[in-house]
């Protein structure tokens, strides 16, 4: 691999690492691809933040256990990710004899996504969801929980239209 060709990018914590571009354009078989991208998947790994994960459960489990609503959503490739994330909540990880987690991707509805985004704007599209849920201004608390698995714009529009902040 030539370094004349290798692009970095450098994360938060300022350690350089090798974008999958790099790893693609300076592999010579398939197999230097794998071992570059398994290389690479191996690094972002072991930078997890553990203790975000550990809190992240610990609240999911706690919403379950209080029987609120569980609601992911996204953009794209994070829409799949949160329909998946939904599915493993819902049926995935569901003990025996416990109750399912009550879970919904307001990604999913392809015709509400599309109708709000075309009627009111695309910043719009989770929060009116939200709202139409009940998860509005003074009922948020004790009924509902959501997950934000969107970028902050989401969260501004929803404090805009609430002015409290939307729970992660």
């Amino acid at each position: 691999m030539s370094l004349k060709h290798l692009k970095t990018v450098l994360d938060k914590n300022g350690s350089v690492s090798t974008s999958l571009e790099a790893i693609f354009q300076n592999a010579a078989t398939i197999s230097d691809f794998a071992a570059g991208y398994f290389s690479r998947i191996g690094d972002l790994l072991l930078r997890l933040d553990l203790q975000a994960i550990q809190k992240m459960v610990e609240t999911i489990i706690a919403a379950g256990n209080r029987g609120n609503t569980i609601y992911v959503f996204g953009n794209g490739g994070s829409a799949a990710l949160a329909t998946h994330f939904a599915n493993d909540l819902s049926v995935g990880v569901r003990a025996p004899g416990a109750p399912p987690f009550r879970v919904v991707s307001l990604s999913d509805n392809l015709a509400v996504v599309t109708a709000l985004a075309n009627d009111e704007g695309y910043d719009h599209v989770f929060v009116r969801q939200l709202e139409e849920l009940g998860c509005g201004s003074g009922s948020f608390g004790k009924r509902k929980f959501a997950q934000c698995t969107q970028g902050p714009e989401i969260c501004r529009t929803y404090r805009r239209r609430h002015h409290r902040v939307l729970r992660l």
